[in-house]
This record gives structure tokens, C-alpha cells and sequence, in this order.
């Protein structure tokens, strides 16, 4: 009925009692204080806790994402949290919660919801403004990671008592949570509510037959089903190991996706305890507790089946026949007609198993338990060397010393050549929120921060994690650390930041394939050099250790892993395996229940491993990730970890002599083989394998980022184009697919494509590949996969309208830029599937390759004639969505049109028609060029408001993007792309732009929004997009996706102060100048981020970052639309549109072997287009060149 807690420190005695309201979803938390000194006593008691208000599966997936759908209130003494409803058949959600006392008083009701006031960047310890007692804000606003504390201060009497409150009340329906809430404002009513649950549960009790006793062993049972389950490893170690799959439980109509309590009978003697557990499951029912409870017939066979029989018979007297193979039900099965495999699966998969020959249920509880204890290995602690004073060592490295270093902002700047960030930080001096960095090859990859946080990938970087994505920017948790401990001090503190700091600071350098940590501590100086190889699968750690004191030092290092080894730590918990090799020197870890990836992870070093282990409890002990109990162990308990908690955990030794180094390699691997993973330990077991892996890396990305740089006036648009946008492109969003903030793995059919656009400058090549690659996942009706997981060939068959024209766009892109029309003419296959249902918006499926195939010319054409659907005002319908994701709703019904597609399939289409023409489709030619006529009128009558150009009719003919809406009166992409498009009429793209400026450019902030104002509380539901919060993403914040094609839009009405001052303005170096601005935006300088908040306390802050395609935009943008440079058909021209005080830029171009150097000056001051173009000091009238691969060097000035 009630959950206790008591404690004491000093006078003050505390008990806080914990119970449910019997009928309403009400939690009351009760703290009694008791004065038991001699004198008046003031506290401050406050109470902190994560909303989350949504299913724990979809807080796990995504955290970033799950927390942008939360408001907060605070009225009448209420805190509210609401969730915001993201889809139709979705509820709001409220969370109302009351703090009250019986004492005096001293400061009434506090609150916070901003973790910034409350804790400290990466403090895993008591918060800062509880220690400090630091003054509450009370304010209210948006959050983008909250965290809720409730305070009050109260005065106690000597040798009196009081209680303190805090009632939290939950409902789909805010009247009634607020209700609900309200009767415990009388303490009275608490009092009640707490003997009113108690008399409840005796009368439940009393129903269900339970005595107190048995509940204590239900819920001994419980916790071993929900949380650590030691018992369950003794269990396990008796299968034969092999890899299993959840859809082998489905013949037996178990899912495998709730908690499985395993019963074997295998005599009729042994029944008695049949009852015993199904009381136990009726009493978890009563509870919503959800189980599969499996019964398993183990009696030899026999035509009696006395066994079977008595199973039945037990269920029947329960009155539970009806929950037989069914969700959270009962299920019998017979060894005797069960494969051997199957048995071990279900043995294995099992959280708890109950062997009733071994006795009833305390008994066989008891066994196991004793069992467990019995086998827990008894190692010695440390010897502590109690008499040695601690020196003291202060570092002196300072990664920022250098004054050439540009754009330093206190926490960073970019090293004098911008093909670095350098970063200091220490304990008190922590940067605003995470500034990752990625190294990747196209398999392999590592996502890392500044506080050596993130997580490595094989493959996938979603569904096959070998460590733990973390998810939490404020906090960032390394799921990999390397510790150190001087054995002489018994001094212990971890390489990175977090989460076993010292004093000392933290340098850390970002470079292009590699990241370096340095940290000098105890007069050890550190320096790790982090990469990924070109092609291996490894992540590399080069350790060098110099010992900068006059005495020699023993060093134990650990390298620690959280491991994923599939999509989250949680799925795999219990399942991982892992082994040592003495001969290879490699800790191998394994999945056995990971369906998609059969994956051998293993951990190496260059020294020998001296213990390892995979058990986290032992490793973590009372001491957590800031202290681990294992750090003090003489050494680690070899544990697999099978069955329980899991880690990986290596533990190695170094001695250094004075004033000397020394190299180590701390490696994480993932293969196919077990010979494959030996053989790639091996080879970069070797210090020299892997510095000359490392040069290879650099010189890799140097060739790949310096094909093209650019030198103009403005320093920070020559550092972002030339490399790191293009860096972040391929890494981020080709190889990884995966940043801090989201994570996918998957395939979008319009994002990978749009990510090739930089690269035709560069890599031409990869280019054709993707779009082969995203033909290969169209429907022979046309349609396409939204998204898709190449490794198990799932995709997601949906309604949105624009995605298979991205296609094509790429396609006209690349045949533009290189002349190769010879691409029309491959042939790739469709896939084939079931379309969608009238009242079905997406199909999550397997969609085999059919037997159709054709060129990649009619795969085009059937892309096109898709999407020539159109509505009653001539414009093409929107489905669930067009390029916004958020507008699920604007024509979900089949009647909604979409302006801006309108403009994009024009567009389209006009540049596809030379391709038609050449292939002697007369019919077809004539009947696009019908299509394009009368699209155009629709656009320019139907879609005009009057100002600017409307962005959609919904299916009931309301209107998106009008200057009558109280709500989203202008968006930003039907305005650029009736510019990019040529297909606005020359008079109101003018207006419209104006307009745009006017309503989506806030300078202030930096930023140009995509829509305005934010959708919120107004009449019109266009979809998921009006749940997030006012100004985030998508709703009225900068999306710097349309932002760059509003910059590209200005580019073509030759506006070229404006264009570049928005270009300057979004670009995020300038966002970070100075640590006033960084403290504003907050997120990395040195990569493009997806959007910047637009409203309220979070404007002007960063968003989500790395994964997005607007660096590829960015790179076109500033290279095509600003700089000029155009290839078309393999020849070069120029034709820039520039700011008129820049007096000149310049271009470096390698083409194959050649160079061609472009000095481009502006005498005259002008915005657009050049006067004369000079090859070599001959002038030439066409005023470009053909691009040739002749190893020659080419000197071109123009003059504008």
C-alpha cells in the first residue's frame, strides 16, 4: 500500500512514505521531518524530477526528439506539464503538481524547469542549486531538455514534526487532473488517501487469496523480472550457447516483446506449485503488470499426460482458461514436441524460471539466490597507500595559446588553417552543450564529444550500435572511457571530462578523420589520438603516456565500454557474451539474441590485458560511473556477463621512467568472423600499422576536402567551404547517417540524394552512385520508399508527395554538371508491395525487388506522372506531406494541394523536357509542356494571397500560408522557390521576397524562419508539425534547409549584398564569435545545424546538428549562387553574386590532375555577372572553359 524511505543526518529525521490514490492516477509523496534536536531548524526540502509524459519506448528511441512536444504553466501554486498531441488519434497529456506542507513557512512555493539553473554541465553529483541553495527563477518558458524541481522552506520547532507534500496527478483531461489534484491540498485527505490504500490493498488482498507473505515474494520476483537479475546468469549458463531470434517464439504465439516467466513441471508431484504461481500472475494482472507466463511440460511421454492434465485443470480452478495464447497470457508447451533450439530459446529469453522439482516458490527463490552468493568471486581491493602525499601537478598545455588561431571565443577557435577546431575545457569551465565531432569510414564509424561522450556503429549506426548511443546533451555520459590510476597515489581520474574529472584542463583538437584528447595529470601528460582507417572496421585509440616527474610510475589503465551491440543497451541487456583470446589478445563480445546482426565485437590493446569483465555491477559497484568499485579491485573477475548487467570492460598495465613515453593502443573492433576480427587485431596491434593508418586517413581527406577552396574577404564563409561542410556531409550524412541529436542508420529517398549536391564539384561519381542506389527503392507504380534500412531491406512505404521527385532533381543535376546523359540509359529494378490502403497513410514492410526493370530515363517519367495529381485549384496534392514531414494532415483525406510542389514539379519537369525531345516522345513532350502552362497559371492565381505566395489548401479548403490565418500567415519555401523555379511571375517574386525579409528575417537573432507566426493554439491542424513547440524546428523556427534556398532565391534576383548578408548571417562561426554569442546559440561553430530556435527564451539557439542536409545546400549556395562557379556539361564559367565592397575572391579547382586557379576581381563594384574572362592572359569571348584532365595548371581572371 505504501513505499518508505527513512534516513537521518545529525537532529533531523526524516521518513518519506509513498502511495497511490486508490482510484484516480494520483501519486502522493509524503517526507515527515522530525526535529529531534534543542533547537529551531530551517530547511529547504525540494523535489526534482524528468518529465517524460510519453511511452518509455519512445523516450529510449529518442530523447531530443521526445522532449520538444512539452509546455509548462505554473498557476494557483500548480505546476502543469503538458505534452503536446503530434498525431489525430493522440491525446494531450497533463501532468499537475501540487507541493504542500502542515508547517511554517519561511519561502512559499519555488520552481525551475531549466536544467541550466539547476545542475552543472556533466555533474553527476548533488545539483548546484540545491547545494548552494541557490535562488529559483519561477519563470516560465520553452525547453528543449527540462528537468522540474519544486521548493519550499519551512521552519521546524525543536523536538516537533511536520510534513511536506508534493502531489503529482496525471489525466488526458486537465480539468480532472487538476481535480483530482486538488482534494490533497487538505492534509487531512492525504492522511486519508494513505489509509484508504491500505484498506484497498487488504481487501484485494483478501480477494485474491494473498497473504502479505506471498506478496513479499511476488515482488521479490518482480524486481529480479524488471531490474538486475543476478540469478538469472546462473540460470543461463547451462545452454548451449548459440545466436537466437525473437520470431522463433511466434509458432508459439509468444511475441517475445513482454517480460517471460518460464514454469518447468516435468512430474505430477511437482504441481502444487502450478497455483502458486498463477496466483502471482493474477495478482500482476491486478496490477497491470504484463507478463507471458509459459508453462513447460518436461514429463516423459506418456498417453496420460498427467502433467498436461493437471496444468489445465489448475488454470480452469483459477478462472483464467480465457488469457490461454493470449497478449500478457498463459501458454503451455511440451518438451516433447519443441526442437532443442527452440527450448534453449525460450530458457534463454526467460527474465525468470521456476524449476518446481527444486520445491515451491520461497524454496526455489532461496536455492538460487544462495546459489549466486555463493559464486561471486572474493577479490582483494587495492593495497592503499595511506602515507603518500598527493603533488600537486598543474598542466600547462593550452591547446588556444596560439594568437594566430581565429574566431576564439573563449571555449574554441579554429586553428590558423581552419582544418581544425581546438577546444579547451575543464571541470568549471564546461562548453555551452555538447560540440561533437564524427570519424567514419562507409561501415564503420565513432560519434564523439568533447567530453570523449558519443558512440561507435558497424554498419548501421542505428540498429547495430556496438556502444550506447546517449541521447542527452546536457549530461553527455561517455559510453566508452579510459581510466587511469597512478598505483603508487592510488590517485584515479578519467582521460575525458566526464565522468572522473580533475582540476587540470582539457584540450581537445577536431580535425578532418581524427580527434585528439589532451590532459596532463598526476605529471602524466596524455595525448590520445583517435581515427577510423579508410576501410577496416576499427576504431583506433593511440594512448602516448609521458611521464613528466622525476619519479618512475606504475599506471593501470581501464578502457570501459557500455555496449549496445544492436539498437539499444536496454534490448540487449542480459545477452552479450563476452570471452577473451589469449593467444590474439582481443576481449570478443557477441549478441545472442540479435536478429539482424551477427556481429563479432572485440576490444585489443598493444599491451597485454592483464583482467577483463562484462559484468556492469561489478565494474560500477555502489561507486557508479564517477567512482567504479571495479578501479579499486587488484584486478577484474574475468566475467562474461551473460545474463546480467552488461559492460566490457579490459584492464591493462604501463610502467614509465622518468622524464620517458610510451605508446599504447586501445582498439574497438567489430568483423563478420572471429578469424576476420583476430587478423584486423593483429594488424593494428602495432603502433607503426597505425600511424601509418593515420597518415593515410589525413591525406584521404585532404585530397577528398581541398579538390576545391575558396579565398575570399570573409574568413569564416573560406574555413566552413573549404572542408568542413563537406566533411559533415560525407561523414555525418553518407557514411554515418547519424548525429548527437538523431540518429538514424536508414536511407531517406530525398535526404541522401540532396546530400550529393556538393559533391559534383568534387566527386562527381558518388553522385551517379547514390542516385542508382535510390532508383533501385521506387515502386513500379511510381511511389517510393520515404526511408529504409539497407542491411535488412525494411523500408516505409508512405503518401508523401515529394520524395520521388528529389530523383529526378539529382538526376537533372548531375547530367547538367557533367554532360553524362548516358546515365538515362541504366537500368535498374523496382521493388514491388501491396499500395497503400485508401485509410492507410505508411506501411512499415519488407518490399522484395521485382522482376520489372528500366531505364533511368522512364524511371523519371513514372516519378512525374506519380505526381501529376492534381487538386480542384490546379495544383498538385500534398498526401501526408510534401518536403515539410509536419504537415501529416493537410491532405490526408486526398483532396489538400501543395503550393511549393506545385513550383518544385515545374521546375522539374521543365528540365526534364530536353530529355523527352531527345527521345522522340512527341506526345508525351507536348503533353508536359500543356501541364507546365497551365501549372503556372494555378501557381500564380491560386497560390497568390495578395503579398506572397500561399504554401497549401488543406482537404477542407482552408488555407496554409495567408495573410488572413492567425497562424502560419507566410512560409518561407513557396516564396524561394517560385524564384528557383522561374515560375513565379517576375513582378511578385520581387513582392514576394520583400515579404519574406520582412516577416522571416530576424537579424536579431541570425536567423530566417520558415514559417511565422508559430502554430500553437489556432484553428487550423495541419499535422505533427503544431505539436512541437512554438519556434522549434519545423514550427516558426529557422529550418536551414528553406533558409538557403531563401538565399538562393536572392542570388537569382541579383541582390548580392543581400544574399550574402543572409549567407554570412546563418553561417554558424559567425553565430560563435564571441562567448556571449556561443552562450546564446550554443551548439557547434563548425557545422551546419538543421535549425535554430526562432521564439521565446530559445531564440537564437541551435538545434539539432551534423545530421542535416542543409550542409550540402550550404555548399552549393555559397560555391554556385554566391561565388559563381558553374559547371555545366563538363565546362567552367563564372557568374558571381557578390557583396559590392569585396573587391575580390579567389578559386582553387582541381579537376582530375589539373589546376585552375580563378582570380576574380570587382573594380567596378558590382553585384552580379563578370565583364571578361582570361585563360592563361588570352581573353575569351564565351567566357568559360572546358574542364580537361591534362595535368596542367590554368590561370583564369575574371573581372566583374
Amino acid at each position: 500500500d505504501q513505499v518508505c524511505f527513512e534516513g537521518k543526518l545529525d537532529f533531523i529525521k526524516t521518513k518519506l512514505k509513498i502511495t497511490l490514490d486508490p482510484e484516480e492516477p494520483v501519486e502522493i509523496r509524503c517526507l515527515e521531518v522530525e526535529n529531534q534536536g534543542n533547537r529551531e531548524e530551517e530547511l529547504e526540502v525540494t523535489t526534482i524530477f524528468e518529465p517524460i509524459l510519453s511511452t518509455k519506448a519512445q523516450d529510449i528511441a529518442h530523447p531530443a526528439f521526445n522532449n520538444l512536444f512539452l509546455i509548462f504553466n505554473y498557476e494557483n501554486n500548480i505546476l502543469e506539464i503538458k505534452r503536446k498531441k503530434r498525431g489525430k488519434n493522440e491525446k494531450e497529456i497533463y501532468l499537475e503538481s501540487l507541493y504542500t506542507t502542515d508547517a511554517e513557512t519561511i519561502v512559499d512555493n519555488e520552481f525551475e524547469i531549466e536544467k541550466e539553473r539547476l545542475k552543472q554541465r556533466g555533474d553527476l553529483s548533488l545539483p548546484i542549486a540545491v547545494e548552494k541553495s541557490l535562488p529559483f527563477s519561477n519563470k516560465l518558458g520553452l525547453q528543449q531538455e527540462p528537468e522540474v524541481a519544486l521548493r519550499k522552506t519551512i521552519k521546524i520547532p525543536a523536538g516537533k514534526k511536520v510534513s511536506i507534500t508534493q502531489i503529482i496527478s496525471v489525466n488526458e483531461d486537465k480539468i480532472q487532473a487538476i481535480e483530482n489534484l486538488s482534494k490533497y491540498e487538505n492534509l487531512e485527505n492525504i492522511k486519508k488517501a494513505f489509509e484508504i490504500s491500505k484498506a484497498n490493498i487488504e481487501a484485494e488482498c483478501r480477494y485474491l487469496e494473498v497473504k502479505s507473505k506471498e506478496i513479499e515474494l511476488y515482488q521479490k520476483v518482480l524486481g529480479y523480472m524488471l531490474f538486475d537479475n543476478p540469478i538469472r546468469s546462473r540460470q543461463i549458463k547451462k545452454i548451449n550457447i548459440s545466436n537466437y531470434s525473437q520470431s522463433e517464439l511466434w509458432k508459439y504465439g509468444i511475441s517475445g516483446d513482454l517480460k517471460i516467466v518460464l514454469v518447468k513441471i516435468r512430474d505430477i508431484n511437482d504441481t502444487d506449485v502450478i497455483e502458486q504461481v498463477l496466483k502471482m500472475y493474477d495478482f500482476f494482472r491486478s496490477k497491470n503488470i504484463k507478463i507471458d507466463l509459459v508453462f513447460l511440460d518436461e514429463e516423459y511421454h506418456s498417453y496420460e499426460n498427467y502433467v498436461l492434465e493437471e496444468i489445465n485443470s489448475k488454470i480452469e480452478d483459477k478462472h483464467l482458461s480465457y488469457m490461454i495464447n493470449q497478449n500478457a497470457g498463459i501458454f503451455i508447451l511440451s518438451k516433447n514436441e519443441m526442437p532443442k533450439k527452440d527450448i534453449d530459446l525460450l530458457n534463454f529469453i526467460s527474465c525468470f524460471t521456476i524449476d518446481t522439482h527444486k520445491g515451491d516458490l520461497s524454496h526455489i527463490i532461496n536455492d538460487l539466490e544462495e546459489e549466486y552468493l555463493a559464486s561471486i568471486q572474493n577479490i582483494p581491493d587495492e593495497y592503499i597507500y595511506e602515507n603518500s602525499e598527493e603533488e600537486k601537478y598543474k598542466s600547462e598545455y593550452n591547446v588556444l595559446k596560439s594568437t594566430d588561431n581565429k574566431y576564439f571565443n573563449e571555449y574554441g577557435a579554429f586553428s590558423p588553417d581552419g582544418k581544425e577546431y581546438l577546444i579547451k575545457v575543464n571541470k568549471n569551465n564546461r562548453l555551452p552543450t555538447v560540440w561533437s565531432h564524427i570519424i567514419a569510414n562507409e561501415k564503420f564509424g565513432s560519434l564523439i564529444t568533447e567530453n570523449m561522450g558519443g558512440y561507435t556503429w558497424y554498419k548501421n549506426s542505428r540498429l547495430n550500435r556496438i556502444s550506447s548511443w546517449q541521447n542527452y546533451a546536457f549530461i553527455d555520459i561517455p559510453s566508452e572511457i579510459i581510466y587511469l590510476e597512478d598505483l603508487k597515489t592510488n590517485k584515479k581520474w578519467s582521460l575525458g571530462l566526464n565522468p572522473m574529472p580533475d582540476e587540470n584542463d582539457y584540450n581537445i583538437i577536431y580535425g578532418f578523420g581524427y580527434a585528439k584528447y589532451i590532459h596532463e595529470s598526476q605529471g602524466i601528460l596524455q595525448e590520445l589520438e583517435t581515427f577510423v582507417p579508410k576501410d577496416d572496421s576499427i576504431k583506433i585509440n593511440i594512448l602516448k603516456l609521458t611521464n613528466n616527474t622525476i619519479e618512475r610510475k606504475k599506471l593501470k589503465i581501464v578502457y570501459y565500454i557500455k555496449p549496445a551491440l544492436g539498437e539499444d543497451e536496454v534490448s540487449s541487456n542480459g545477452y552479450i557474451k563476452i570471452s577473451y583470446d589469449d593467444n590474439s589478445n582481443i576481449v570478443l563480445a557477441e549478441n545472442l539474441y540479435e536478429p539482424n546482426f551477427k556481429s563479432k565485437i572485440y576490444v585489443t590493446s598493444s599491451e597485454k590485458i592483464k583482467s577483463f569483465t562484462g559484468d556492469k555491477k561489478f565494474f560500477l559497484g555502489k561507486g557508479g560511473l564517477s567512482n567504479p568499485d571495479g578501479l579499486r579491485k587488484v584486478r577484474l573477475n574475468n566475467s562474461s556477463g551473460f545474463g546480467k548487467q552488461n559492460c566490457i570492460a579490459i584492464h591493462i598495465e604501463v610502467e614509465l621512467e622518468s622524464m620517458s613515453s610510451k605508446e599504447i593502443l586501445l582498439n574497438l573492433g567489430a568483423s563478420e568472423s572471429l578469424i576476420d576480427a583476430k587478423n584486423i587485431a593483429y594488424k593494428y596491434s602495432k603502433i607503426s600499422n597505425c600511424r601509418q593508418e593515420n597518415e593515410n586517413i589525413r591525406k584521404m581527406w585532404k585530397e577528398k576536402l581541398e579538390r576545391l577552396q575558396v579565398y575570399t574577404p570573409i574568413e569564416s564563409i573560406n574555413i566552413i567551404l573549404n572542408g568542413w561542410v563537406l566533411y559533415q556531409t560525407i561523414t555525418s550524412r553518407l557514411f554515418g547517417r547519424t548525429g548527437f541529436y538523431q540518429s538514424g542508420g536508414a536511407y531517406g529517398f530525398r535526404d541522401q540524394l540532396q546530400d550529393t549536391l556538393c559533391l559534383k564539384y568534387i566527386n562527381p561519381q558518388m553522385m551517379k552512385n547514390q542516385i542508382i542506389k535510390h532508383s533501385k527503392h521506387q515502386f513500379i507504380e511510381g511511389d517510393v520508399e520515404h526511408w529504409w534500412h539497407e542491411e535488412t531491406s525494411r523500408g516505409i512505404r508512405t503518401r508523401f508527395s515529394d520524395d520521388l521527385l528529389w530523383m529526378v532533381y539529382v538526376l537533372e543535376e548531375y547530367i547538367d554538371c557533367t554532360g553524362d546523359s548516358s546515365i538515362l540509359e541504366e537500368e535498374t529494378s523496382y521493388l514491388q508491395g501491396n499500395v497503400l490502403q485508401d485509410n492507410e497513410a505508411e506501411r512499415y514492410d519488407i518490399y522484395p525487388e521485382s522482376n520489372v526493370k528500366e531505364t533511368m530515363y522512364y524511371h523519371s517519367i513514372r516519378a512525374i506522372e506519380k505526381s501529376l495529381n492534381f487538386g480542384e485549384n490546379g495544383l498538385p496534392k500534398i498526401g501526408t506531406g510534401d518536403w515539410n514531414d509536419g504537415f501529416s494532415e493537410v491532405g490526408n483525406k486526398g483532396k489538400g494541394e501543395s503550393v511549393w510542389l506545385g513550383f518544385f514539379l515545374y521546375h522539374i519537369i521543365q528540365r526534364f523536357l530536353p530529355y523527352i525531345r531527345q527521345k522522340g516522345e512527341t506526345q508525351r513532350y507536348e503533353k508536359y509542356t500543356k501541364i507546365l502552362s497551365d501549372l503556372q497559371i494555378s501557381l500564380n492565381n491560386n497560390g497568390w494571397d495578395g503579398r506572397w505566395f500561399r504554401r497549401a489548401y488543406m482537404d477542407d479548403g482552408k488555407i496554409l500560408g495567408s495573410i488572413e490565418n492567425e497562424e502560419c500567415r507566410i512560409d518561407s519555401i513557396a516564396q524561394s522557390w517560385a524564384i528557383i523555379s522561374g515560375a513565379g511571375n517576375q513582378d511578385k517574386q520581387i513582392i514576394a521576397m520583400e515579404s519574406l525579409e520582412n516577416h522571416l528575417v530576424d537579424r536579431e537573432n541570425g536567423i530566417i524562419k520558415l514559417l511565422d507566426p508559430p502554430f500553437n493554439e489556432g484553428d487550423l491542424n495541419p499535422g505533427y508539425i503544431k505539436a512541437y513547440l512554438p519556434g522549434v524546428r519545423e514550427n516558426g523556427g529557422q529550418y536551414t534547409h528553406s533558409a538557403i534556398w531563401a538565399i538562393i532565391a536572392e542570388s537569382i534576383l541579383k541582390n548580392g549584398d543581400k544574399t550574402f548578408e543572409f549567407y554570412k548571417m546563418i553561417n554558424p562561426i559567425e553565430h560563435s564569435r564571441n562567448k556571449a554569442a556561443a552562450n546564446q546559440y550554443k551548439v557547434e561553430p563548425y557545422v551546419i545545424p538543421a535549425d535554430v530556435y526562432g521564439a521565446g527564451n530559445l531564440a537564437g539557439r541551435g538545434g539539432w546538428t551534423w545530421y542535416t542536409g542543409s550542409s550540402s545546400w550550404f555548399y552549393k549556395a555559397g560555391i554556385e549562387y554566391i561565388l559563381g562557379l558553374k559547371i555545366e556539361k563538363g565546362i567552367l564559367s563564372l557568374n558571381p553574386c557578390i557583396p559590392r565592397d569585396w573587391k575580390e575572391y579567389t578559386i582553387k579547382y582541381k579537376y582530375g590532375r589539373t589546376i585552375y586557379n580563378i582570380q576574380v576581381k570587382n573594380p567596378n563594384k558590382k553585384n552580379y555577372g563578370i565583364n571578361s574572362f582570361t585563360i592563361n592572359g588570352k581573353e575569351t569571348k564565351e567566357k568559360c572553359i572546358k574542364l580537361q584532365d591534362d595535368g596542367r595548371i590554368y590561370e583564369i581572371d575574371v573581372e566583374m
